[in-house]
């Protein structure tokens, strides 16, 4: 799974540029609907439109104005099912990622994640979290790929990089839950990549919650070595 998985991450400071590149090399003129929030309405988000007009594609751009509320979700719905889309391509945060999973599955759409902060590996897997209802998750298709633009990263505001630095040190529950079934259950699961993982984030959490900039590319590394690992077993037993 390991190179399968990192083939579909492109992770640049000119990853837009790459997905103007692969746009026009596999959706060239194809149609295109880009699915963004309005906080990220910004020069990294035109990258993103600059990218679909390179390849000649033609697109509709939703604008969520809140956290994707049922309304805005019954929108795209009626947007996705008046038109055929080739491709949908998704600007945002895992919230952001989950409502573009779910469409994409109900209609059999290949989907592209461009993150915009490190706070999850919902941008990486095949796990979709219902937006309508956040506790149920069913299985998807993984991403195409997935675009990270190390400018976009850099400039994540204090609050998304906590939420990444949670969700990590979150796995310490998993890792003593596993130890308990090794025990008692004579189970035999590995926890030793996902300690690893952890202790990485603590060696350098100073850096991190620090915000310096680079600091926080090294966050987005740890989520996606997280991601891989997830991705090795089965999260549904």
């Amino acid at each position: 799974m390991d190179n399968e998985f990192y083939s579909r991450i492109v992770y640049r400071k000119n990853a837009f540029l790459e997905l103007a590149e692969y746009l026009g090399q596999n959706y060239y003129g194809k149609k295109i609907l880009l699915i963004s929030t309005k906080s990220l309405v910004n020069s990294n988000l035109t990258e993103i439109m600059n990218a679909i007009s390179f390849a000649k594609c033609s697109f509709k751009h939703y604008i969520a104005k809140s956290n994707f509320s049922d309304n805005e979700l019954k929108s795209i719905t009626n947007i996705v099912s008046d038109e055929n889309f080739d491709l949908y391509i998704v600007f945002g945060g895992v919230r952001a990622t989950m409502v573009t999973k779910y469409f994409a599955n109900i209609f059999n759409v290949p989907y592209i994640v461009c993150p915009s902060m490190p706070s999850g590996i919902g941008y990486f897997s095949n796990i979709c979290i219902n937006p309508y209802d956040s506790a149920r998750s069913f299985l998807c298709e993984y991403p195409e790929k997935v675009f990270i633009s190390e400018v976009v990263i850099k400039t994540c505001p204090k609050k998304f990089v906590k939420q990444g630095v949670y969700f990590i040190l979150s796995f310490e529950e998993y890792i003593a839950t596993c130890g308990i079934e090794n025990i008692l259950l004579d189970k035999h699961y590995d926890c030793t990549q996902f300690e690893n993982i952890i202790s990485k984030l603590k060696k350098e959490l100073k850096g991190i919650m620090s915000m310096d900039i680079d600091e926080k590319l090294k966050l987005m590394d740890l989520l996606i070595d997280l991601a891989n690992e997830c991705s090795k077993i089965d999260l549904f037993k």
